[in-house]
């Protein structure tokens, strides 16, 4: 079995830990392929409709809609979704099928550089406003895409999805919300670029007093800069 994943650092090891647990358990053998970040979904995309690609793999399940519109992806088999919670189960169903099956449930992380900030600021505008050294910007985040964005999506009152689950990045909200952010560039406050790897890059060298990931990004910054 190929097992695809693009987990670093502590959920690596975990990872690791748990697929020999599996050997043991099974006795199936399992190839694992760790990949970057940044070019996972592009590779999956492109191996897997030609059978190179991974047997199973472990994803944020955004990508759903877009790997199974590529066959990227079939339903699960055979599965007892009450095992898992409902929330996580809905967001893996797509027209009645199942397609994956939950493995954690994540949150957006504000990373602050205690050295930067010492006094964790008060609201998005305190922090913007603070004095920094030249060349180092308040806040850096993956802004071009949807999930990384969502905290000011909801801080304007804005939704990603409608009640009835069809597409709600639409509106004077989400525009307003676009639109703030669009402005912080302007005048510097966040980079242009807001590639993954550079700006998590840009906060463990010190350019960056805050920071927008996931929990996921822990194990890579411990020893490198010292955050809360």
């Amino acid at each position: 079995m190929r097992l695809w994943h693009a987990y670093r650092g502590s959920e690596r090891a975990a990872l690791d830990q748990a697929v020999a647990a599996f050997r043991k358990r099974s006795g199936v053998e399992v190839e694992v392929l760790q990949l970057p970040h940044d070019a996972y979904a592009s590779k999956l995309a492109a191996a897997a409709p030609g059978g190179a690609g991974p047997d199973v793999f472990i994803d944020a399940h955004e990508r759903f809609g877009d790997y199974i519109r590529r066959g990227v992806v079939s339903p699960v088999p055979r599965v007892d979704a009450s095992l898992f919670p409902r929330g996580a189960v809905d967001a893996l169903t797509i027209d009645g099928e199942l397609y994956g099956l939950p493995l954690a449930l994540k949150a957006l992380v504000l990373y602050l550089n205690t050295e930067l900030l010492p006094n964790p600021p008060p609201s998005i505008e305190a922090l913007v406003a603070t004095k920094l050294p030249d060349g180092v910007f308040p806040l850096v985040y993956e802004a071009s895409d949807a999930y990384y964005h969502a905290a000011f999506l909801h801080a304007f009152g804005a939704e990603q999805l409608d009640p009835d689950g069809s597409f709600g990045f639409v509106g004077p909200r989400a525009a307003r919300s676009v639109e703030f952010v669009r402005d912080l560039m302007r005048r510097g406050k966040i980079p242009e670029e807001a590639g993954g790897s550079v700006v998590k890059q840009l906060f463990i060298s010190g350019r960056a007093a805050a920071y927008i990931s996931g929990p996921w990004s822990a194990g890579e910054l411990d020893g490198k800069v010292r955050y809360r």
